[in-house]
């Protein structure tokens, strides 16, 4: 390799360049001053056709983009710009499209080819356009604010999401900041002077900077709900400019009354700039030294009128404070899953002080029996009171249980007894929150899980035999015992859904395949999502097996159709009435910490359902269990198998160095164009030359490494990020390449400790010294070309 990196670089820096078109430009805009609004004028509409010719020139396959959505009244720059970029950006998107298209072995036409360049167009267009209009929000470093620093469409839109939230926060501290200033009144104002009263938290802290007050705090914890919203105080800040009142630290003061001190002079409490409590019982007498008496008295009479049209509240308002927690616990509960079955009512209480809040919580079941004698019906009433008690929450003060004819119902009720207040402010607002924490109780207690603990109690109620059992109890019994005969399905109740679940024996699912890399794997070839604890669901592994399986299936709805009479009782319906889809089954992929991955094939069956019919189709797929089974990993084969063979086409290139190499011809030009200072030229430089030489006695998995870091590095610095890369002075290798060689080793399963031990040795492995001739041969072909 004959090209230096460290004298090409230095020649192009230290070249004399001259432009004398830049000259020519200069005269034509300054020198002839008498008409350089028209030359200007003249040069500015050369300089835009001379860009669009420029780019039409590159890229003449694009000029209907170019015309439709570059130019014009689309650019929004009026002097093409962005246009170069625009239209890079195009043609490397649809280079993507187009690879990605292959993958899966389509081969778009032209019509394709056409409606895919005018959307993605029209997404770079509007991208653009976003980026001209929130341009001054972009950091100004590593060149933010340049389209032409944005490798993709996803970069650009990526970096306008970030300068949209950096818009909106400016807007929101602009909002924030007048908001603020609209939560205080201005009682009185002069030269040196403003008296505030804030009227929020926001507000006192603002106009209480510089003060130690702790409705003031903002670095710990600030009491202005203690004070304001707990207790009804309310603040006036005398703020002022006097050089006096600053040496004795009352140039702010902080004045506190409350609803039995409400004259402007005997305040409830005074404090200075340092949080020093002042002397309240003649409060005047602060600023007779720095006021003339005429301002002392019109201060404190601004004060007075202030409390007098706005005096300090004596305590929460109980009637409103009942209408607003009706609402809220009619609103909690209309969106629970118990929205007709609880129900709760809040009112004064009888002295006015306080409230009275109480709740009732309904189950009503069918007994699915007669109704039998009333010394019967005692009895029953005492057991089920005694599955009540166990099986639900004990918040509940009362529990009634009446047997109605076919129905059994069961009525909670609650009372609150943290309602009840009292004559003062505190207690009356201890009522309030009493209230709204029943109402929370009484969400989190049954709301929440309403339908799961009615069921629980109704299982409960049935083995008691306090209710007989439903005809889903009946279905999903012999359902279940019919299943068990099969052995390749188990079956998981829950209650009022069953899953039925394809198991190799027991509740083992099958194992379809091994995957080297879990993570990776899973999405890259699967392109799978995770599905909590179920596993992963991959849309492209699901419509390839169900294709596989479509005649299995047809068996199996087949089989389900010619079962007129069904073990479990109930009569076959025709498919119009009963319809059945042999699809309606949920399949995860589920790899364990070996890679071995599992399918789990999943039926669900609820009450709704007909389970008989069901039970003919699981059936027919038990008897196909092996061929099923054939498939999902035939299946599984073919997805891993394409996969291997385009990174067997991709590890050649690394392999060979024929990647490496362009991407060190590519860096190397990134370097020279970039606008970094000498000593971070240098060292990357450096790093450049250090793979040119080394890569010929790299092991396979270092070569690896190695393109994965150059691929790295080329992003970072056309980035602006330099300082990344160089070598240390004590150092044989560029910083991190060892750490990347440990990432490829870990990718293809090399031990921890393997990982642990690894060192650059410089050369490499003599099982592999048989092929280096030809390795340096294909690298030395490359470069020529």
């Amino acid at each position: 390799m004959s090209y230096n990196f460290i004298d090409g670089w230095q020649q192009f820096v230290g070249g004399h360049q001259e432009s004398n078109q830049r000259k020519s430009m200069k005269d034509l805009l300054w020198e002839r001053s008498e008409n350089w609004k028209v030359d200007r004028l003249i040069f500015e509409r050369a300089l835009l056709e001379g860009r669009k010719e420029d780019v039409l020139k590159k890229y003449p396959q694009y000029v209907n983009a170019i015309e439709n959505y570059f130019t014009g009244e689309n650019d929004p720059s009026g002097n093409n710009k962005y246009l170069s970029k625009m239209v890079k950006l195009l043609h490397t998107g649809l280079q993507n499209w187009e690879k990605r298209m292959a993958t899966v072995d389509q081969a778009p036409d032209e019509i394709q080819k056409g409606a895919q360049a005018n959307n993605e167009a029209e997404r770079i267009k509007i991208a653009v356009r976003d980026f001209h209009k929130l341009n001054k929000y972009m950091p100004t470093a590593q060149g933010g604010r340049d389209l032409n620093s944005y490798k993709t469409i996803g970069d650009i839109n990526q970096a306008l999401d970030n300068a949209q939230s950096v818009a909106q926060r400016k807007e929101l501290e602009k909002i924030h900041k007048e908001k603020v200033r609209g939560d205080a009144d201005r009682i009185y104002q002069d030269k040196t002077t403003l008296v505030v009263r804030p009227n929020s938290e926001e507000a006192s802290c603002y106009y209480g900077q510089g003060t130690q007050w702790c409705i003031a705090a903002t670095n710990s914890r600030n009491y202005w709900d203690d004070y304001a919203n707990d207790q009804g105080a309310v603040f006036f800040f005398i703020l002022d400019k006097d050089a006096q009142l600053r040496e004795a630290e009352r140039d702010k003061v902080a004045l506190v009354y409350n609803a039995d001190h409400n004259e402007s002079e005997f305040p409830f409490d005074a404090y200075d700039t340092v949080d020093d409590q002042l002397d309240s019982s003649d409060i005047t007498g602060y600023w007779e030294d720095a006021w003339n008496e005429e301002k002392v008295s019109a201060v404190f009479n601004a004060i007075q009128q202030s409390l007098d049209e706005d005096p300090p509240e004596v305590g929460v308002d109980l009637y409103v404070a009942a209408e607003e927690l009706q609402e809220y616990a009619n609103r909690e509960f209309a969106n629970s899953e118990a929205a007709e079955n609880i129900y709760v009512s809040i009112e004064m209480d009888y002295e006015e002080e306080g409230l009275q809040a109480y709740g009732t919580i309904s189950y009503v079941y069918d007994l699915n029996y007669d109704r039998h004698s009333e010394g019967a019906m005692e009895s029953l009433r005492t057991a089920a009171e005694k599955a009540i008690d166990e099986v639900l929450s004990g918040d509940y003060s009362d529990a009634e249980v009446d047997f109605d004819g076919e129905k059994l119902h069961i009525t909670l009720k609650a009372n609150c007894e943290e309602c009840y207040g009292g004559s003062t402010r505190e207690a009356r607002e201890s009522a309030v929150q009493g209230a709204r924490d029943f109402i929370d109780m009484l969400v989190y207690s049954y709301a929440d899980n309403y339908e799961a603990e009615r069921e629980e109690l109704r299982n409960t109620l049935v083995d008691r035999k306090i209710l007989g059992p439903s005809e889903w109890d009946f279905k999903r019994r012999d359902m279940k015992a019919e299943v068990e005969k099969l052995p390749h399905f188990t079956s998981r109740d829950l209650g009022n859904l069953i899953l039925f679940e394809l198991v190799e024996e027991g509740i083992s699912t099958p194992v379809i395949g091994k995957l080297n890399n879990k993570r990776e794997q899973l999405y890259t070839i699967f392109a799978a999502n995770h599905v909590t604890d179920r596993g992963y669901n991959s849309k492209n592994f699901n419509i390839a097996l169900r294709t596989k399986l479509d005649k299995y299936f047809s068996e199996a709805k087949a089989a389900a159709a010619k079962q007129i009479s069904l073990p479990l009782g109930d009569k076959y319906e025709e498919p119009k009435a009963a319809p059945w889809n042999p699809y309606s089954f949920d399949i995860y992929l589920v790899p364990d910490i070996n890679g071995e991955t599992r399918m789990k094939l999943q039926y669900p069956i609820g009450e709704g359902r007909m389970p008989s019919y069901y039970l003919g189709a699981l059936k027919s797929l038990n008897d196909n269990y092996d061929q099923i089974v054939k498939s999902a990993r035939e299946v599984f084969e073919e997805m891993m198998g394409k996969q291997k063979a385009k990174d067997a086409k991709k590890d050649e290139e690394v392999y060979s160095g024929k990647e490496a190499m362009e991407l060190i011809r590519l860096i190397d030009g990134v370097i020279l164009a970039s606008e970094m200072n000498d000593e971070r030229r240098e060292a990357n430089v450096a790093v450049l030359k250090w793979f040119q030489e080394n890569f010929e006695k790299m092991t396979p998995v270092e070569r690896k490494a190695s393109t994965s870091y150059l691929m790295k590095m080329r992003q970072h610095i056309t980035n602006g990020i330099t300082g990344l890369y160089r070598i240390e002075d004590d150092a044989d290798v560029p910083i991190r390449f060892e750490s990347e060689v440990k990432s490829k080793m870990e990718d293809i399963g090399a031990a921890i400790r393997a990982q642990g031990r690894y060192k650059w040795s410089g050369k490499r492995d003599d099982l592999v010294e048989s092929v280096r001739n030809r390795v340096r041969q294909v690298i030395a072909e490359n470069l020529k070309k």
